[in-house]
């Protein structure tokens, strides 16, 4: 026992635990002022419930409903249901949901706990990571501020949250931590999960390939150029697996069009299905109507500059 207690803090020595001690009191400010807002400010928009993907997929709005929105949403339906073809969580890719799935029977198949906990362990263990490479590369001073503006970004909320960016964040740091240590084979098999992840995982072909060119190991290494592309094969089988379609996801993310109508005749936000057949198609946990989805609000005029409208059913 002792000698593991050695091992896991000379682990976390290199990590530097006083920036975990600020990480974790970080997340411990963030959730209490959430769960304050939620209670001092108890407004939930119910027309948006109705009408987009929600959690709990029935029923009405409970307290996790607030930490599992928009896409949120999709993965954890897509984390208990699997795909279902013709359903708009289609669009979102299968690494993040999966391993919601995998690891909720620790949870008591409680998917939404098993997603908020693992968005924030991941998110940590990716701060940590970036920390690490910008010591590595420019100094402890400037790896603490870099840290410091990340979180200040108002982006960063997503690092907290059921989103992919946890996972991928994690991801690309490791990626990177690795491909500048000349680790290559280990940074071929990080790339082959970042397609998994979100679509522009595969673009890790470029800078993977910029490196081999400037290091020249030896030939054999250029097969780790294979990774990412091996990623991206990997979820298009995903696809065909569960939907019989490999394209599904591109099918699903072709449906919906987003259409920001000019300042000057509101500045709304409209949702508008650019395929009239297949927007008739989607299953989602309430309907969406037939013609405009716009999050609750009434239907846009623009006075100046015409909107993009779905064609008639």
């Amino acid at each position: 026992m002792a000698e593991y207690r050695t091992q896991l803090r000379g682990l976390l020595s290199r990590f530097d635990r006083t920036v975990l001690g600020y990480l974790l009191l970080f997340k411990l400010c963030f959730f209490f002022l959430a769960v304050l807002s939620i209670e001092l400010l108890p407004v939930f928009r119910m027309e948006v419930f109705d009408r987009l993907m929600s959690w709990p997929r029935e029923g009405e709005p409970t307290w996790e409903s607030h930490f599992a929105t928009w896409d949120g949403a999709h993965y954890l339906s897509i984390s208990k249901d699997g795909y279902i073809p013709g359903s708009e969580s289609c669009a979102f890719y299968p690494l993040w949901p999966f391993l919601i799935r995998t690891c909720s029977f620790l949870f008591f198949e409680q998917h939404f706990w098993a997603g908020i906990v693992l968005a924030n362990l991941l998110s940590l263990g990716g701060l940590l990571l970036f920390h690490r490479l910008v010591v590595d590369l420019e100094g402890i001073e400037i790896a603490n501020w870099s840290v410091i503006l990340l979180l200040a970004f108002p982006g960063a909320i997503f690092l907290s949250l059921i989103y992919t960016e946890p996972l991928f964040f994690l991801l690309s740091i490791l990626f990177f931590l690795l491909l500048f240590r000349q680790r290559f084979w280990l940074a071929a098999v990080i790339a082959f999960f970042l397609p998994l992840t979100k679509a522009i995982g595969v673009f890790a072909i470029v800078p993977l390939a910029w490196q081999l060119w400037l290091r020249r190991p030896p030939r054999k290494t250029y097969l780790c150029l294979a990774g990412p592309c091996l990623g991206y094969l990997c979820y298009f089988l995903t696809m065909r697996i569960w939907t019989g379609n490999a394209f599904e996801g591109f099918e699903a993310q072709s449906v919906a069009s987003v259409t920001v109508c000019d300042a000057r005749g509101g500045g709304r936000l409209v949702f508008a299905a650019k395929d009239s057949r297949r927007r008739n198609s989607f299953q989602p946990r309430r309907p969406f109507g037939r013609s405009l989805i716009s999050s609750g609000l009434p239907k846009p005029s623009c006075p100046s500059r015409p909107c993009i409208a779905p064609p008639a059913p």
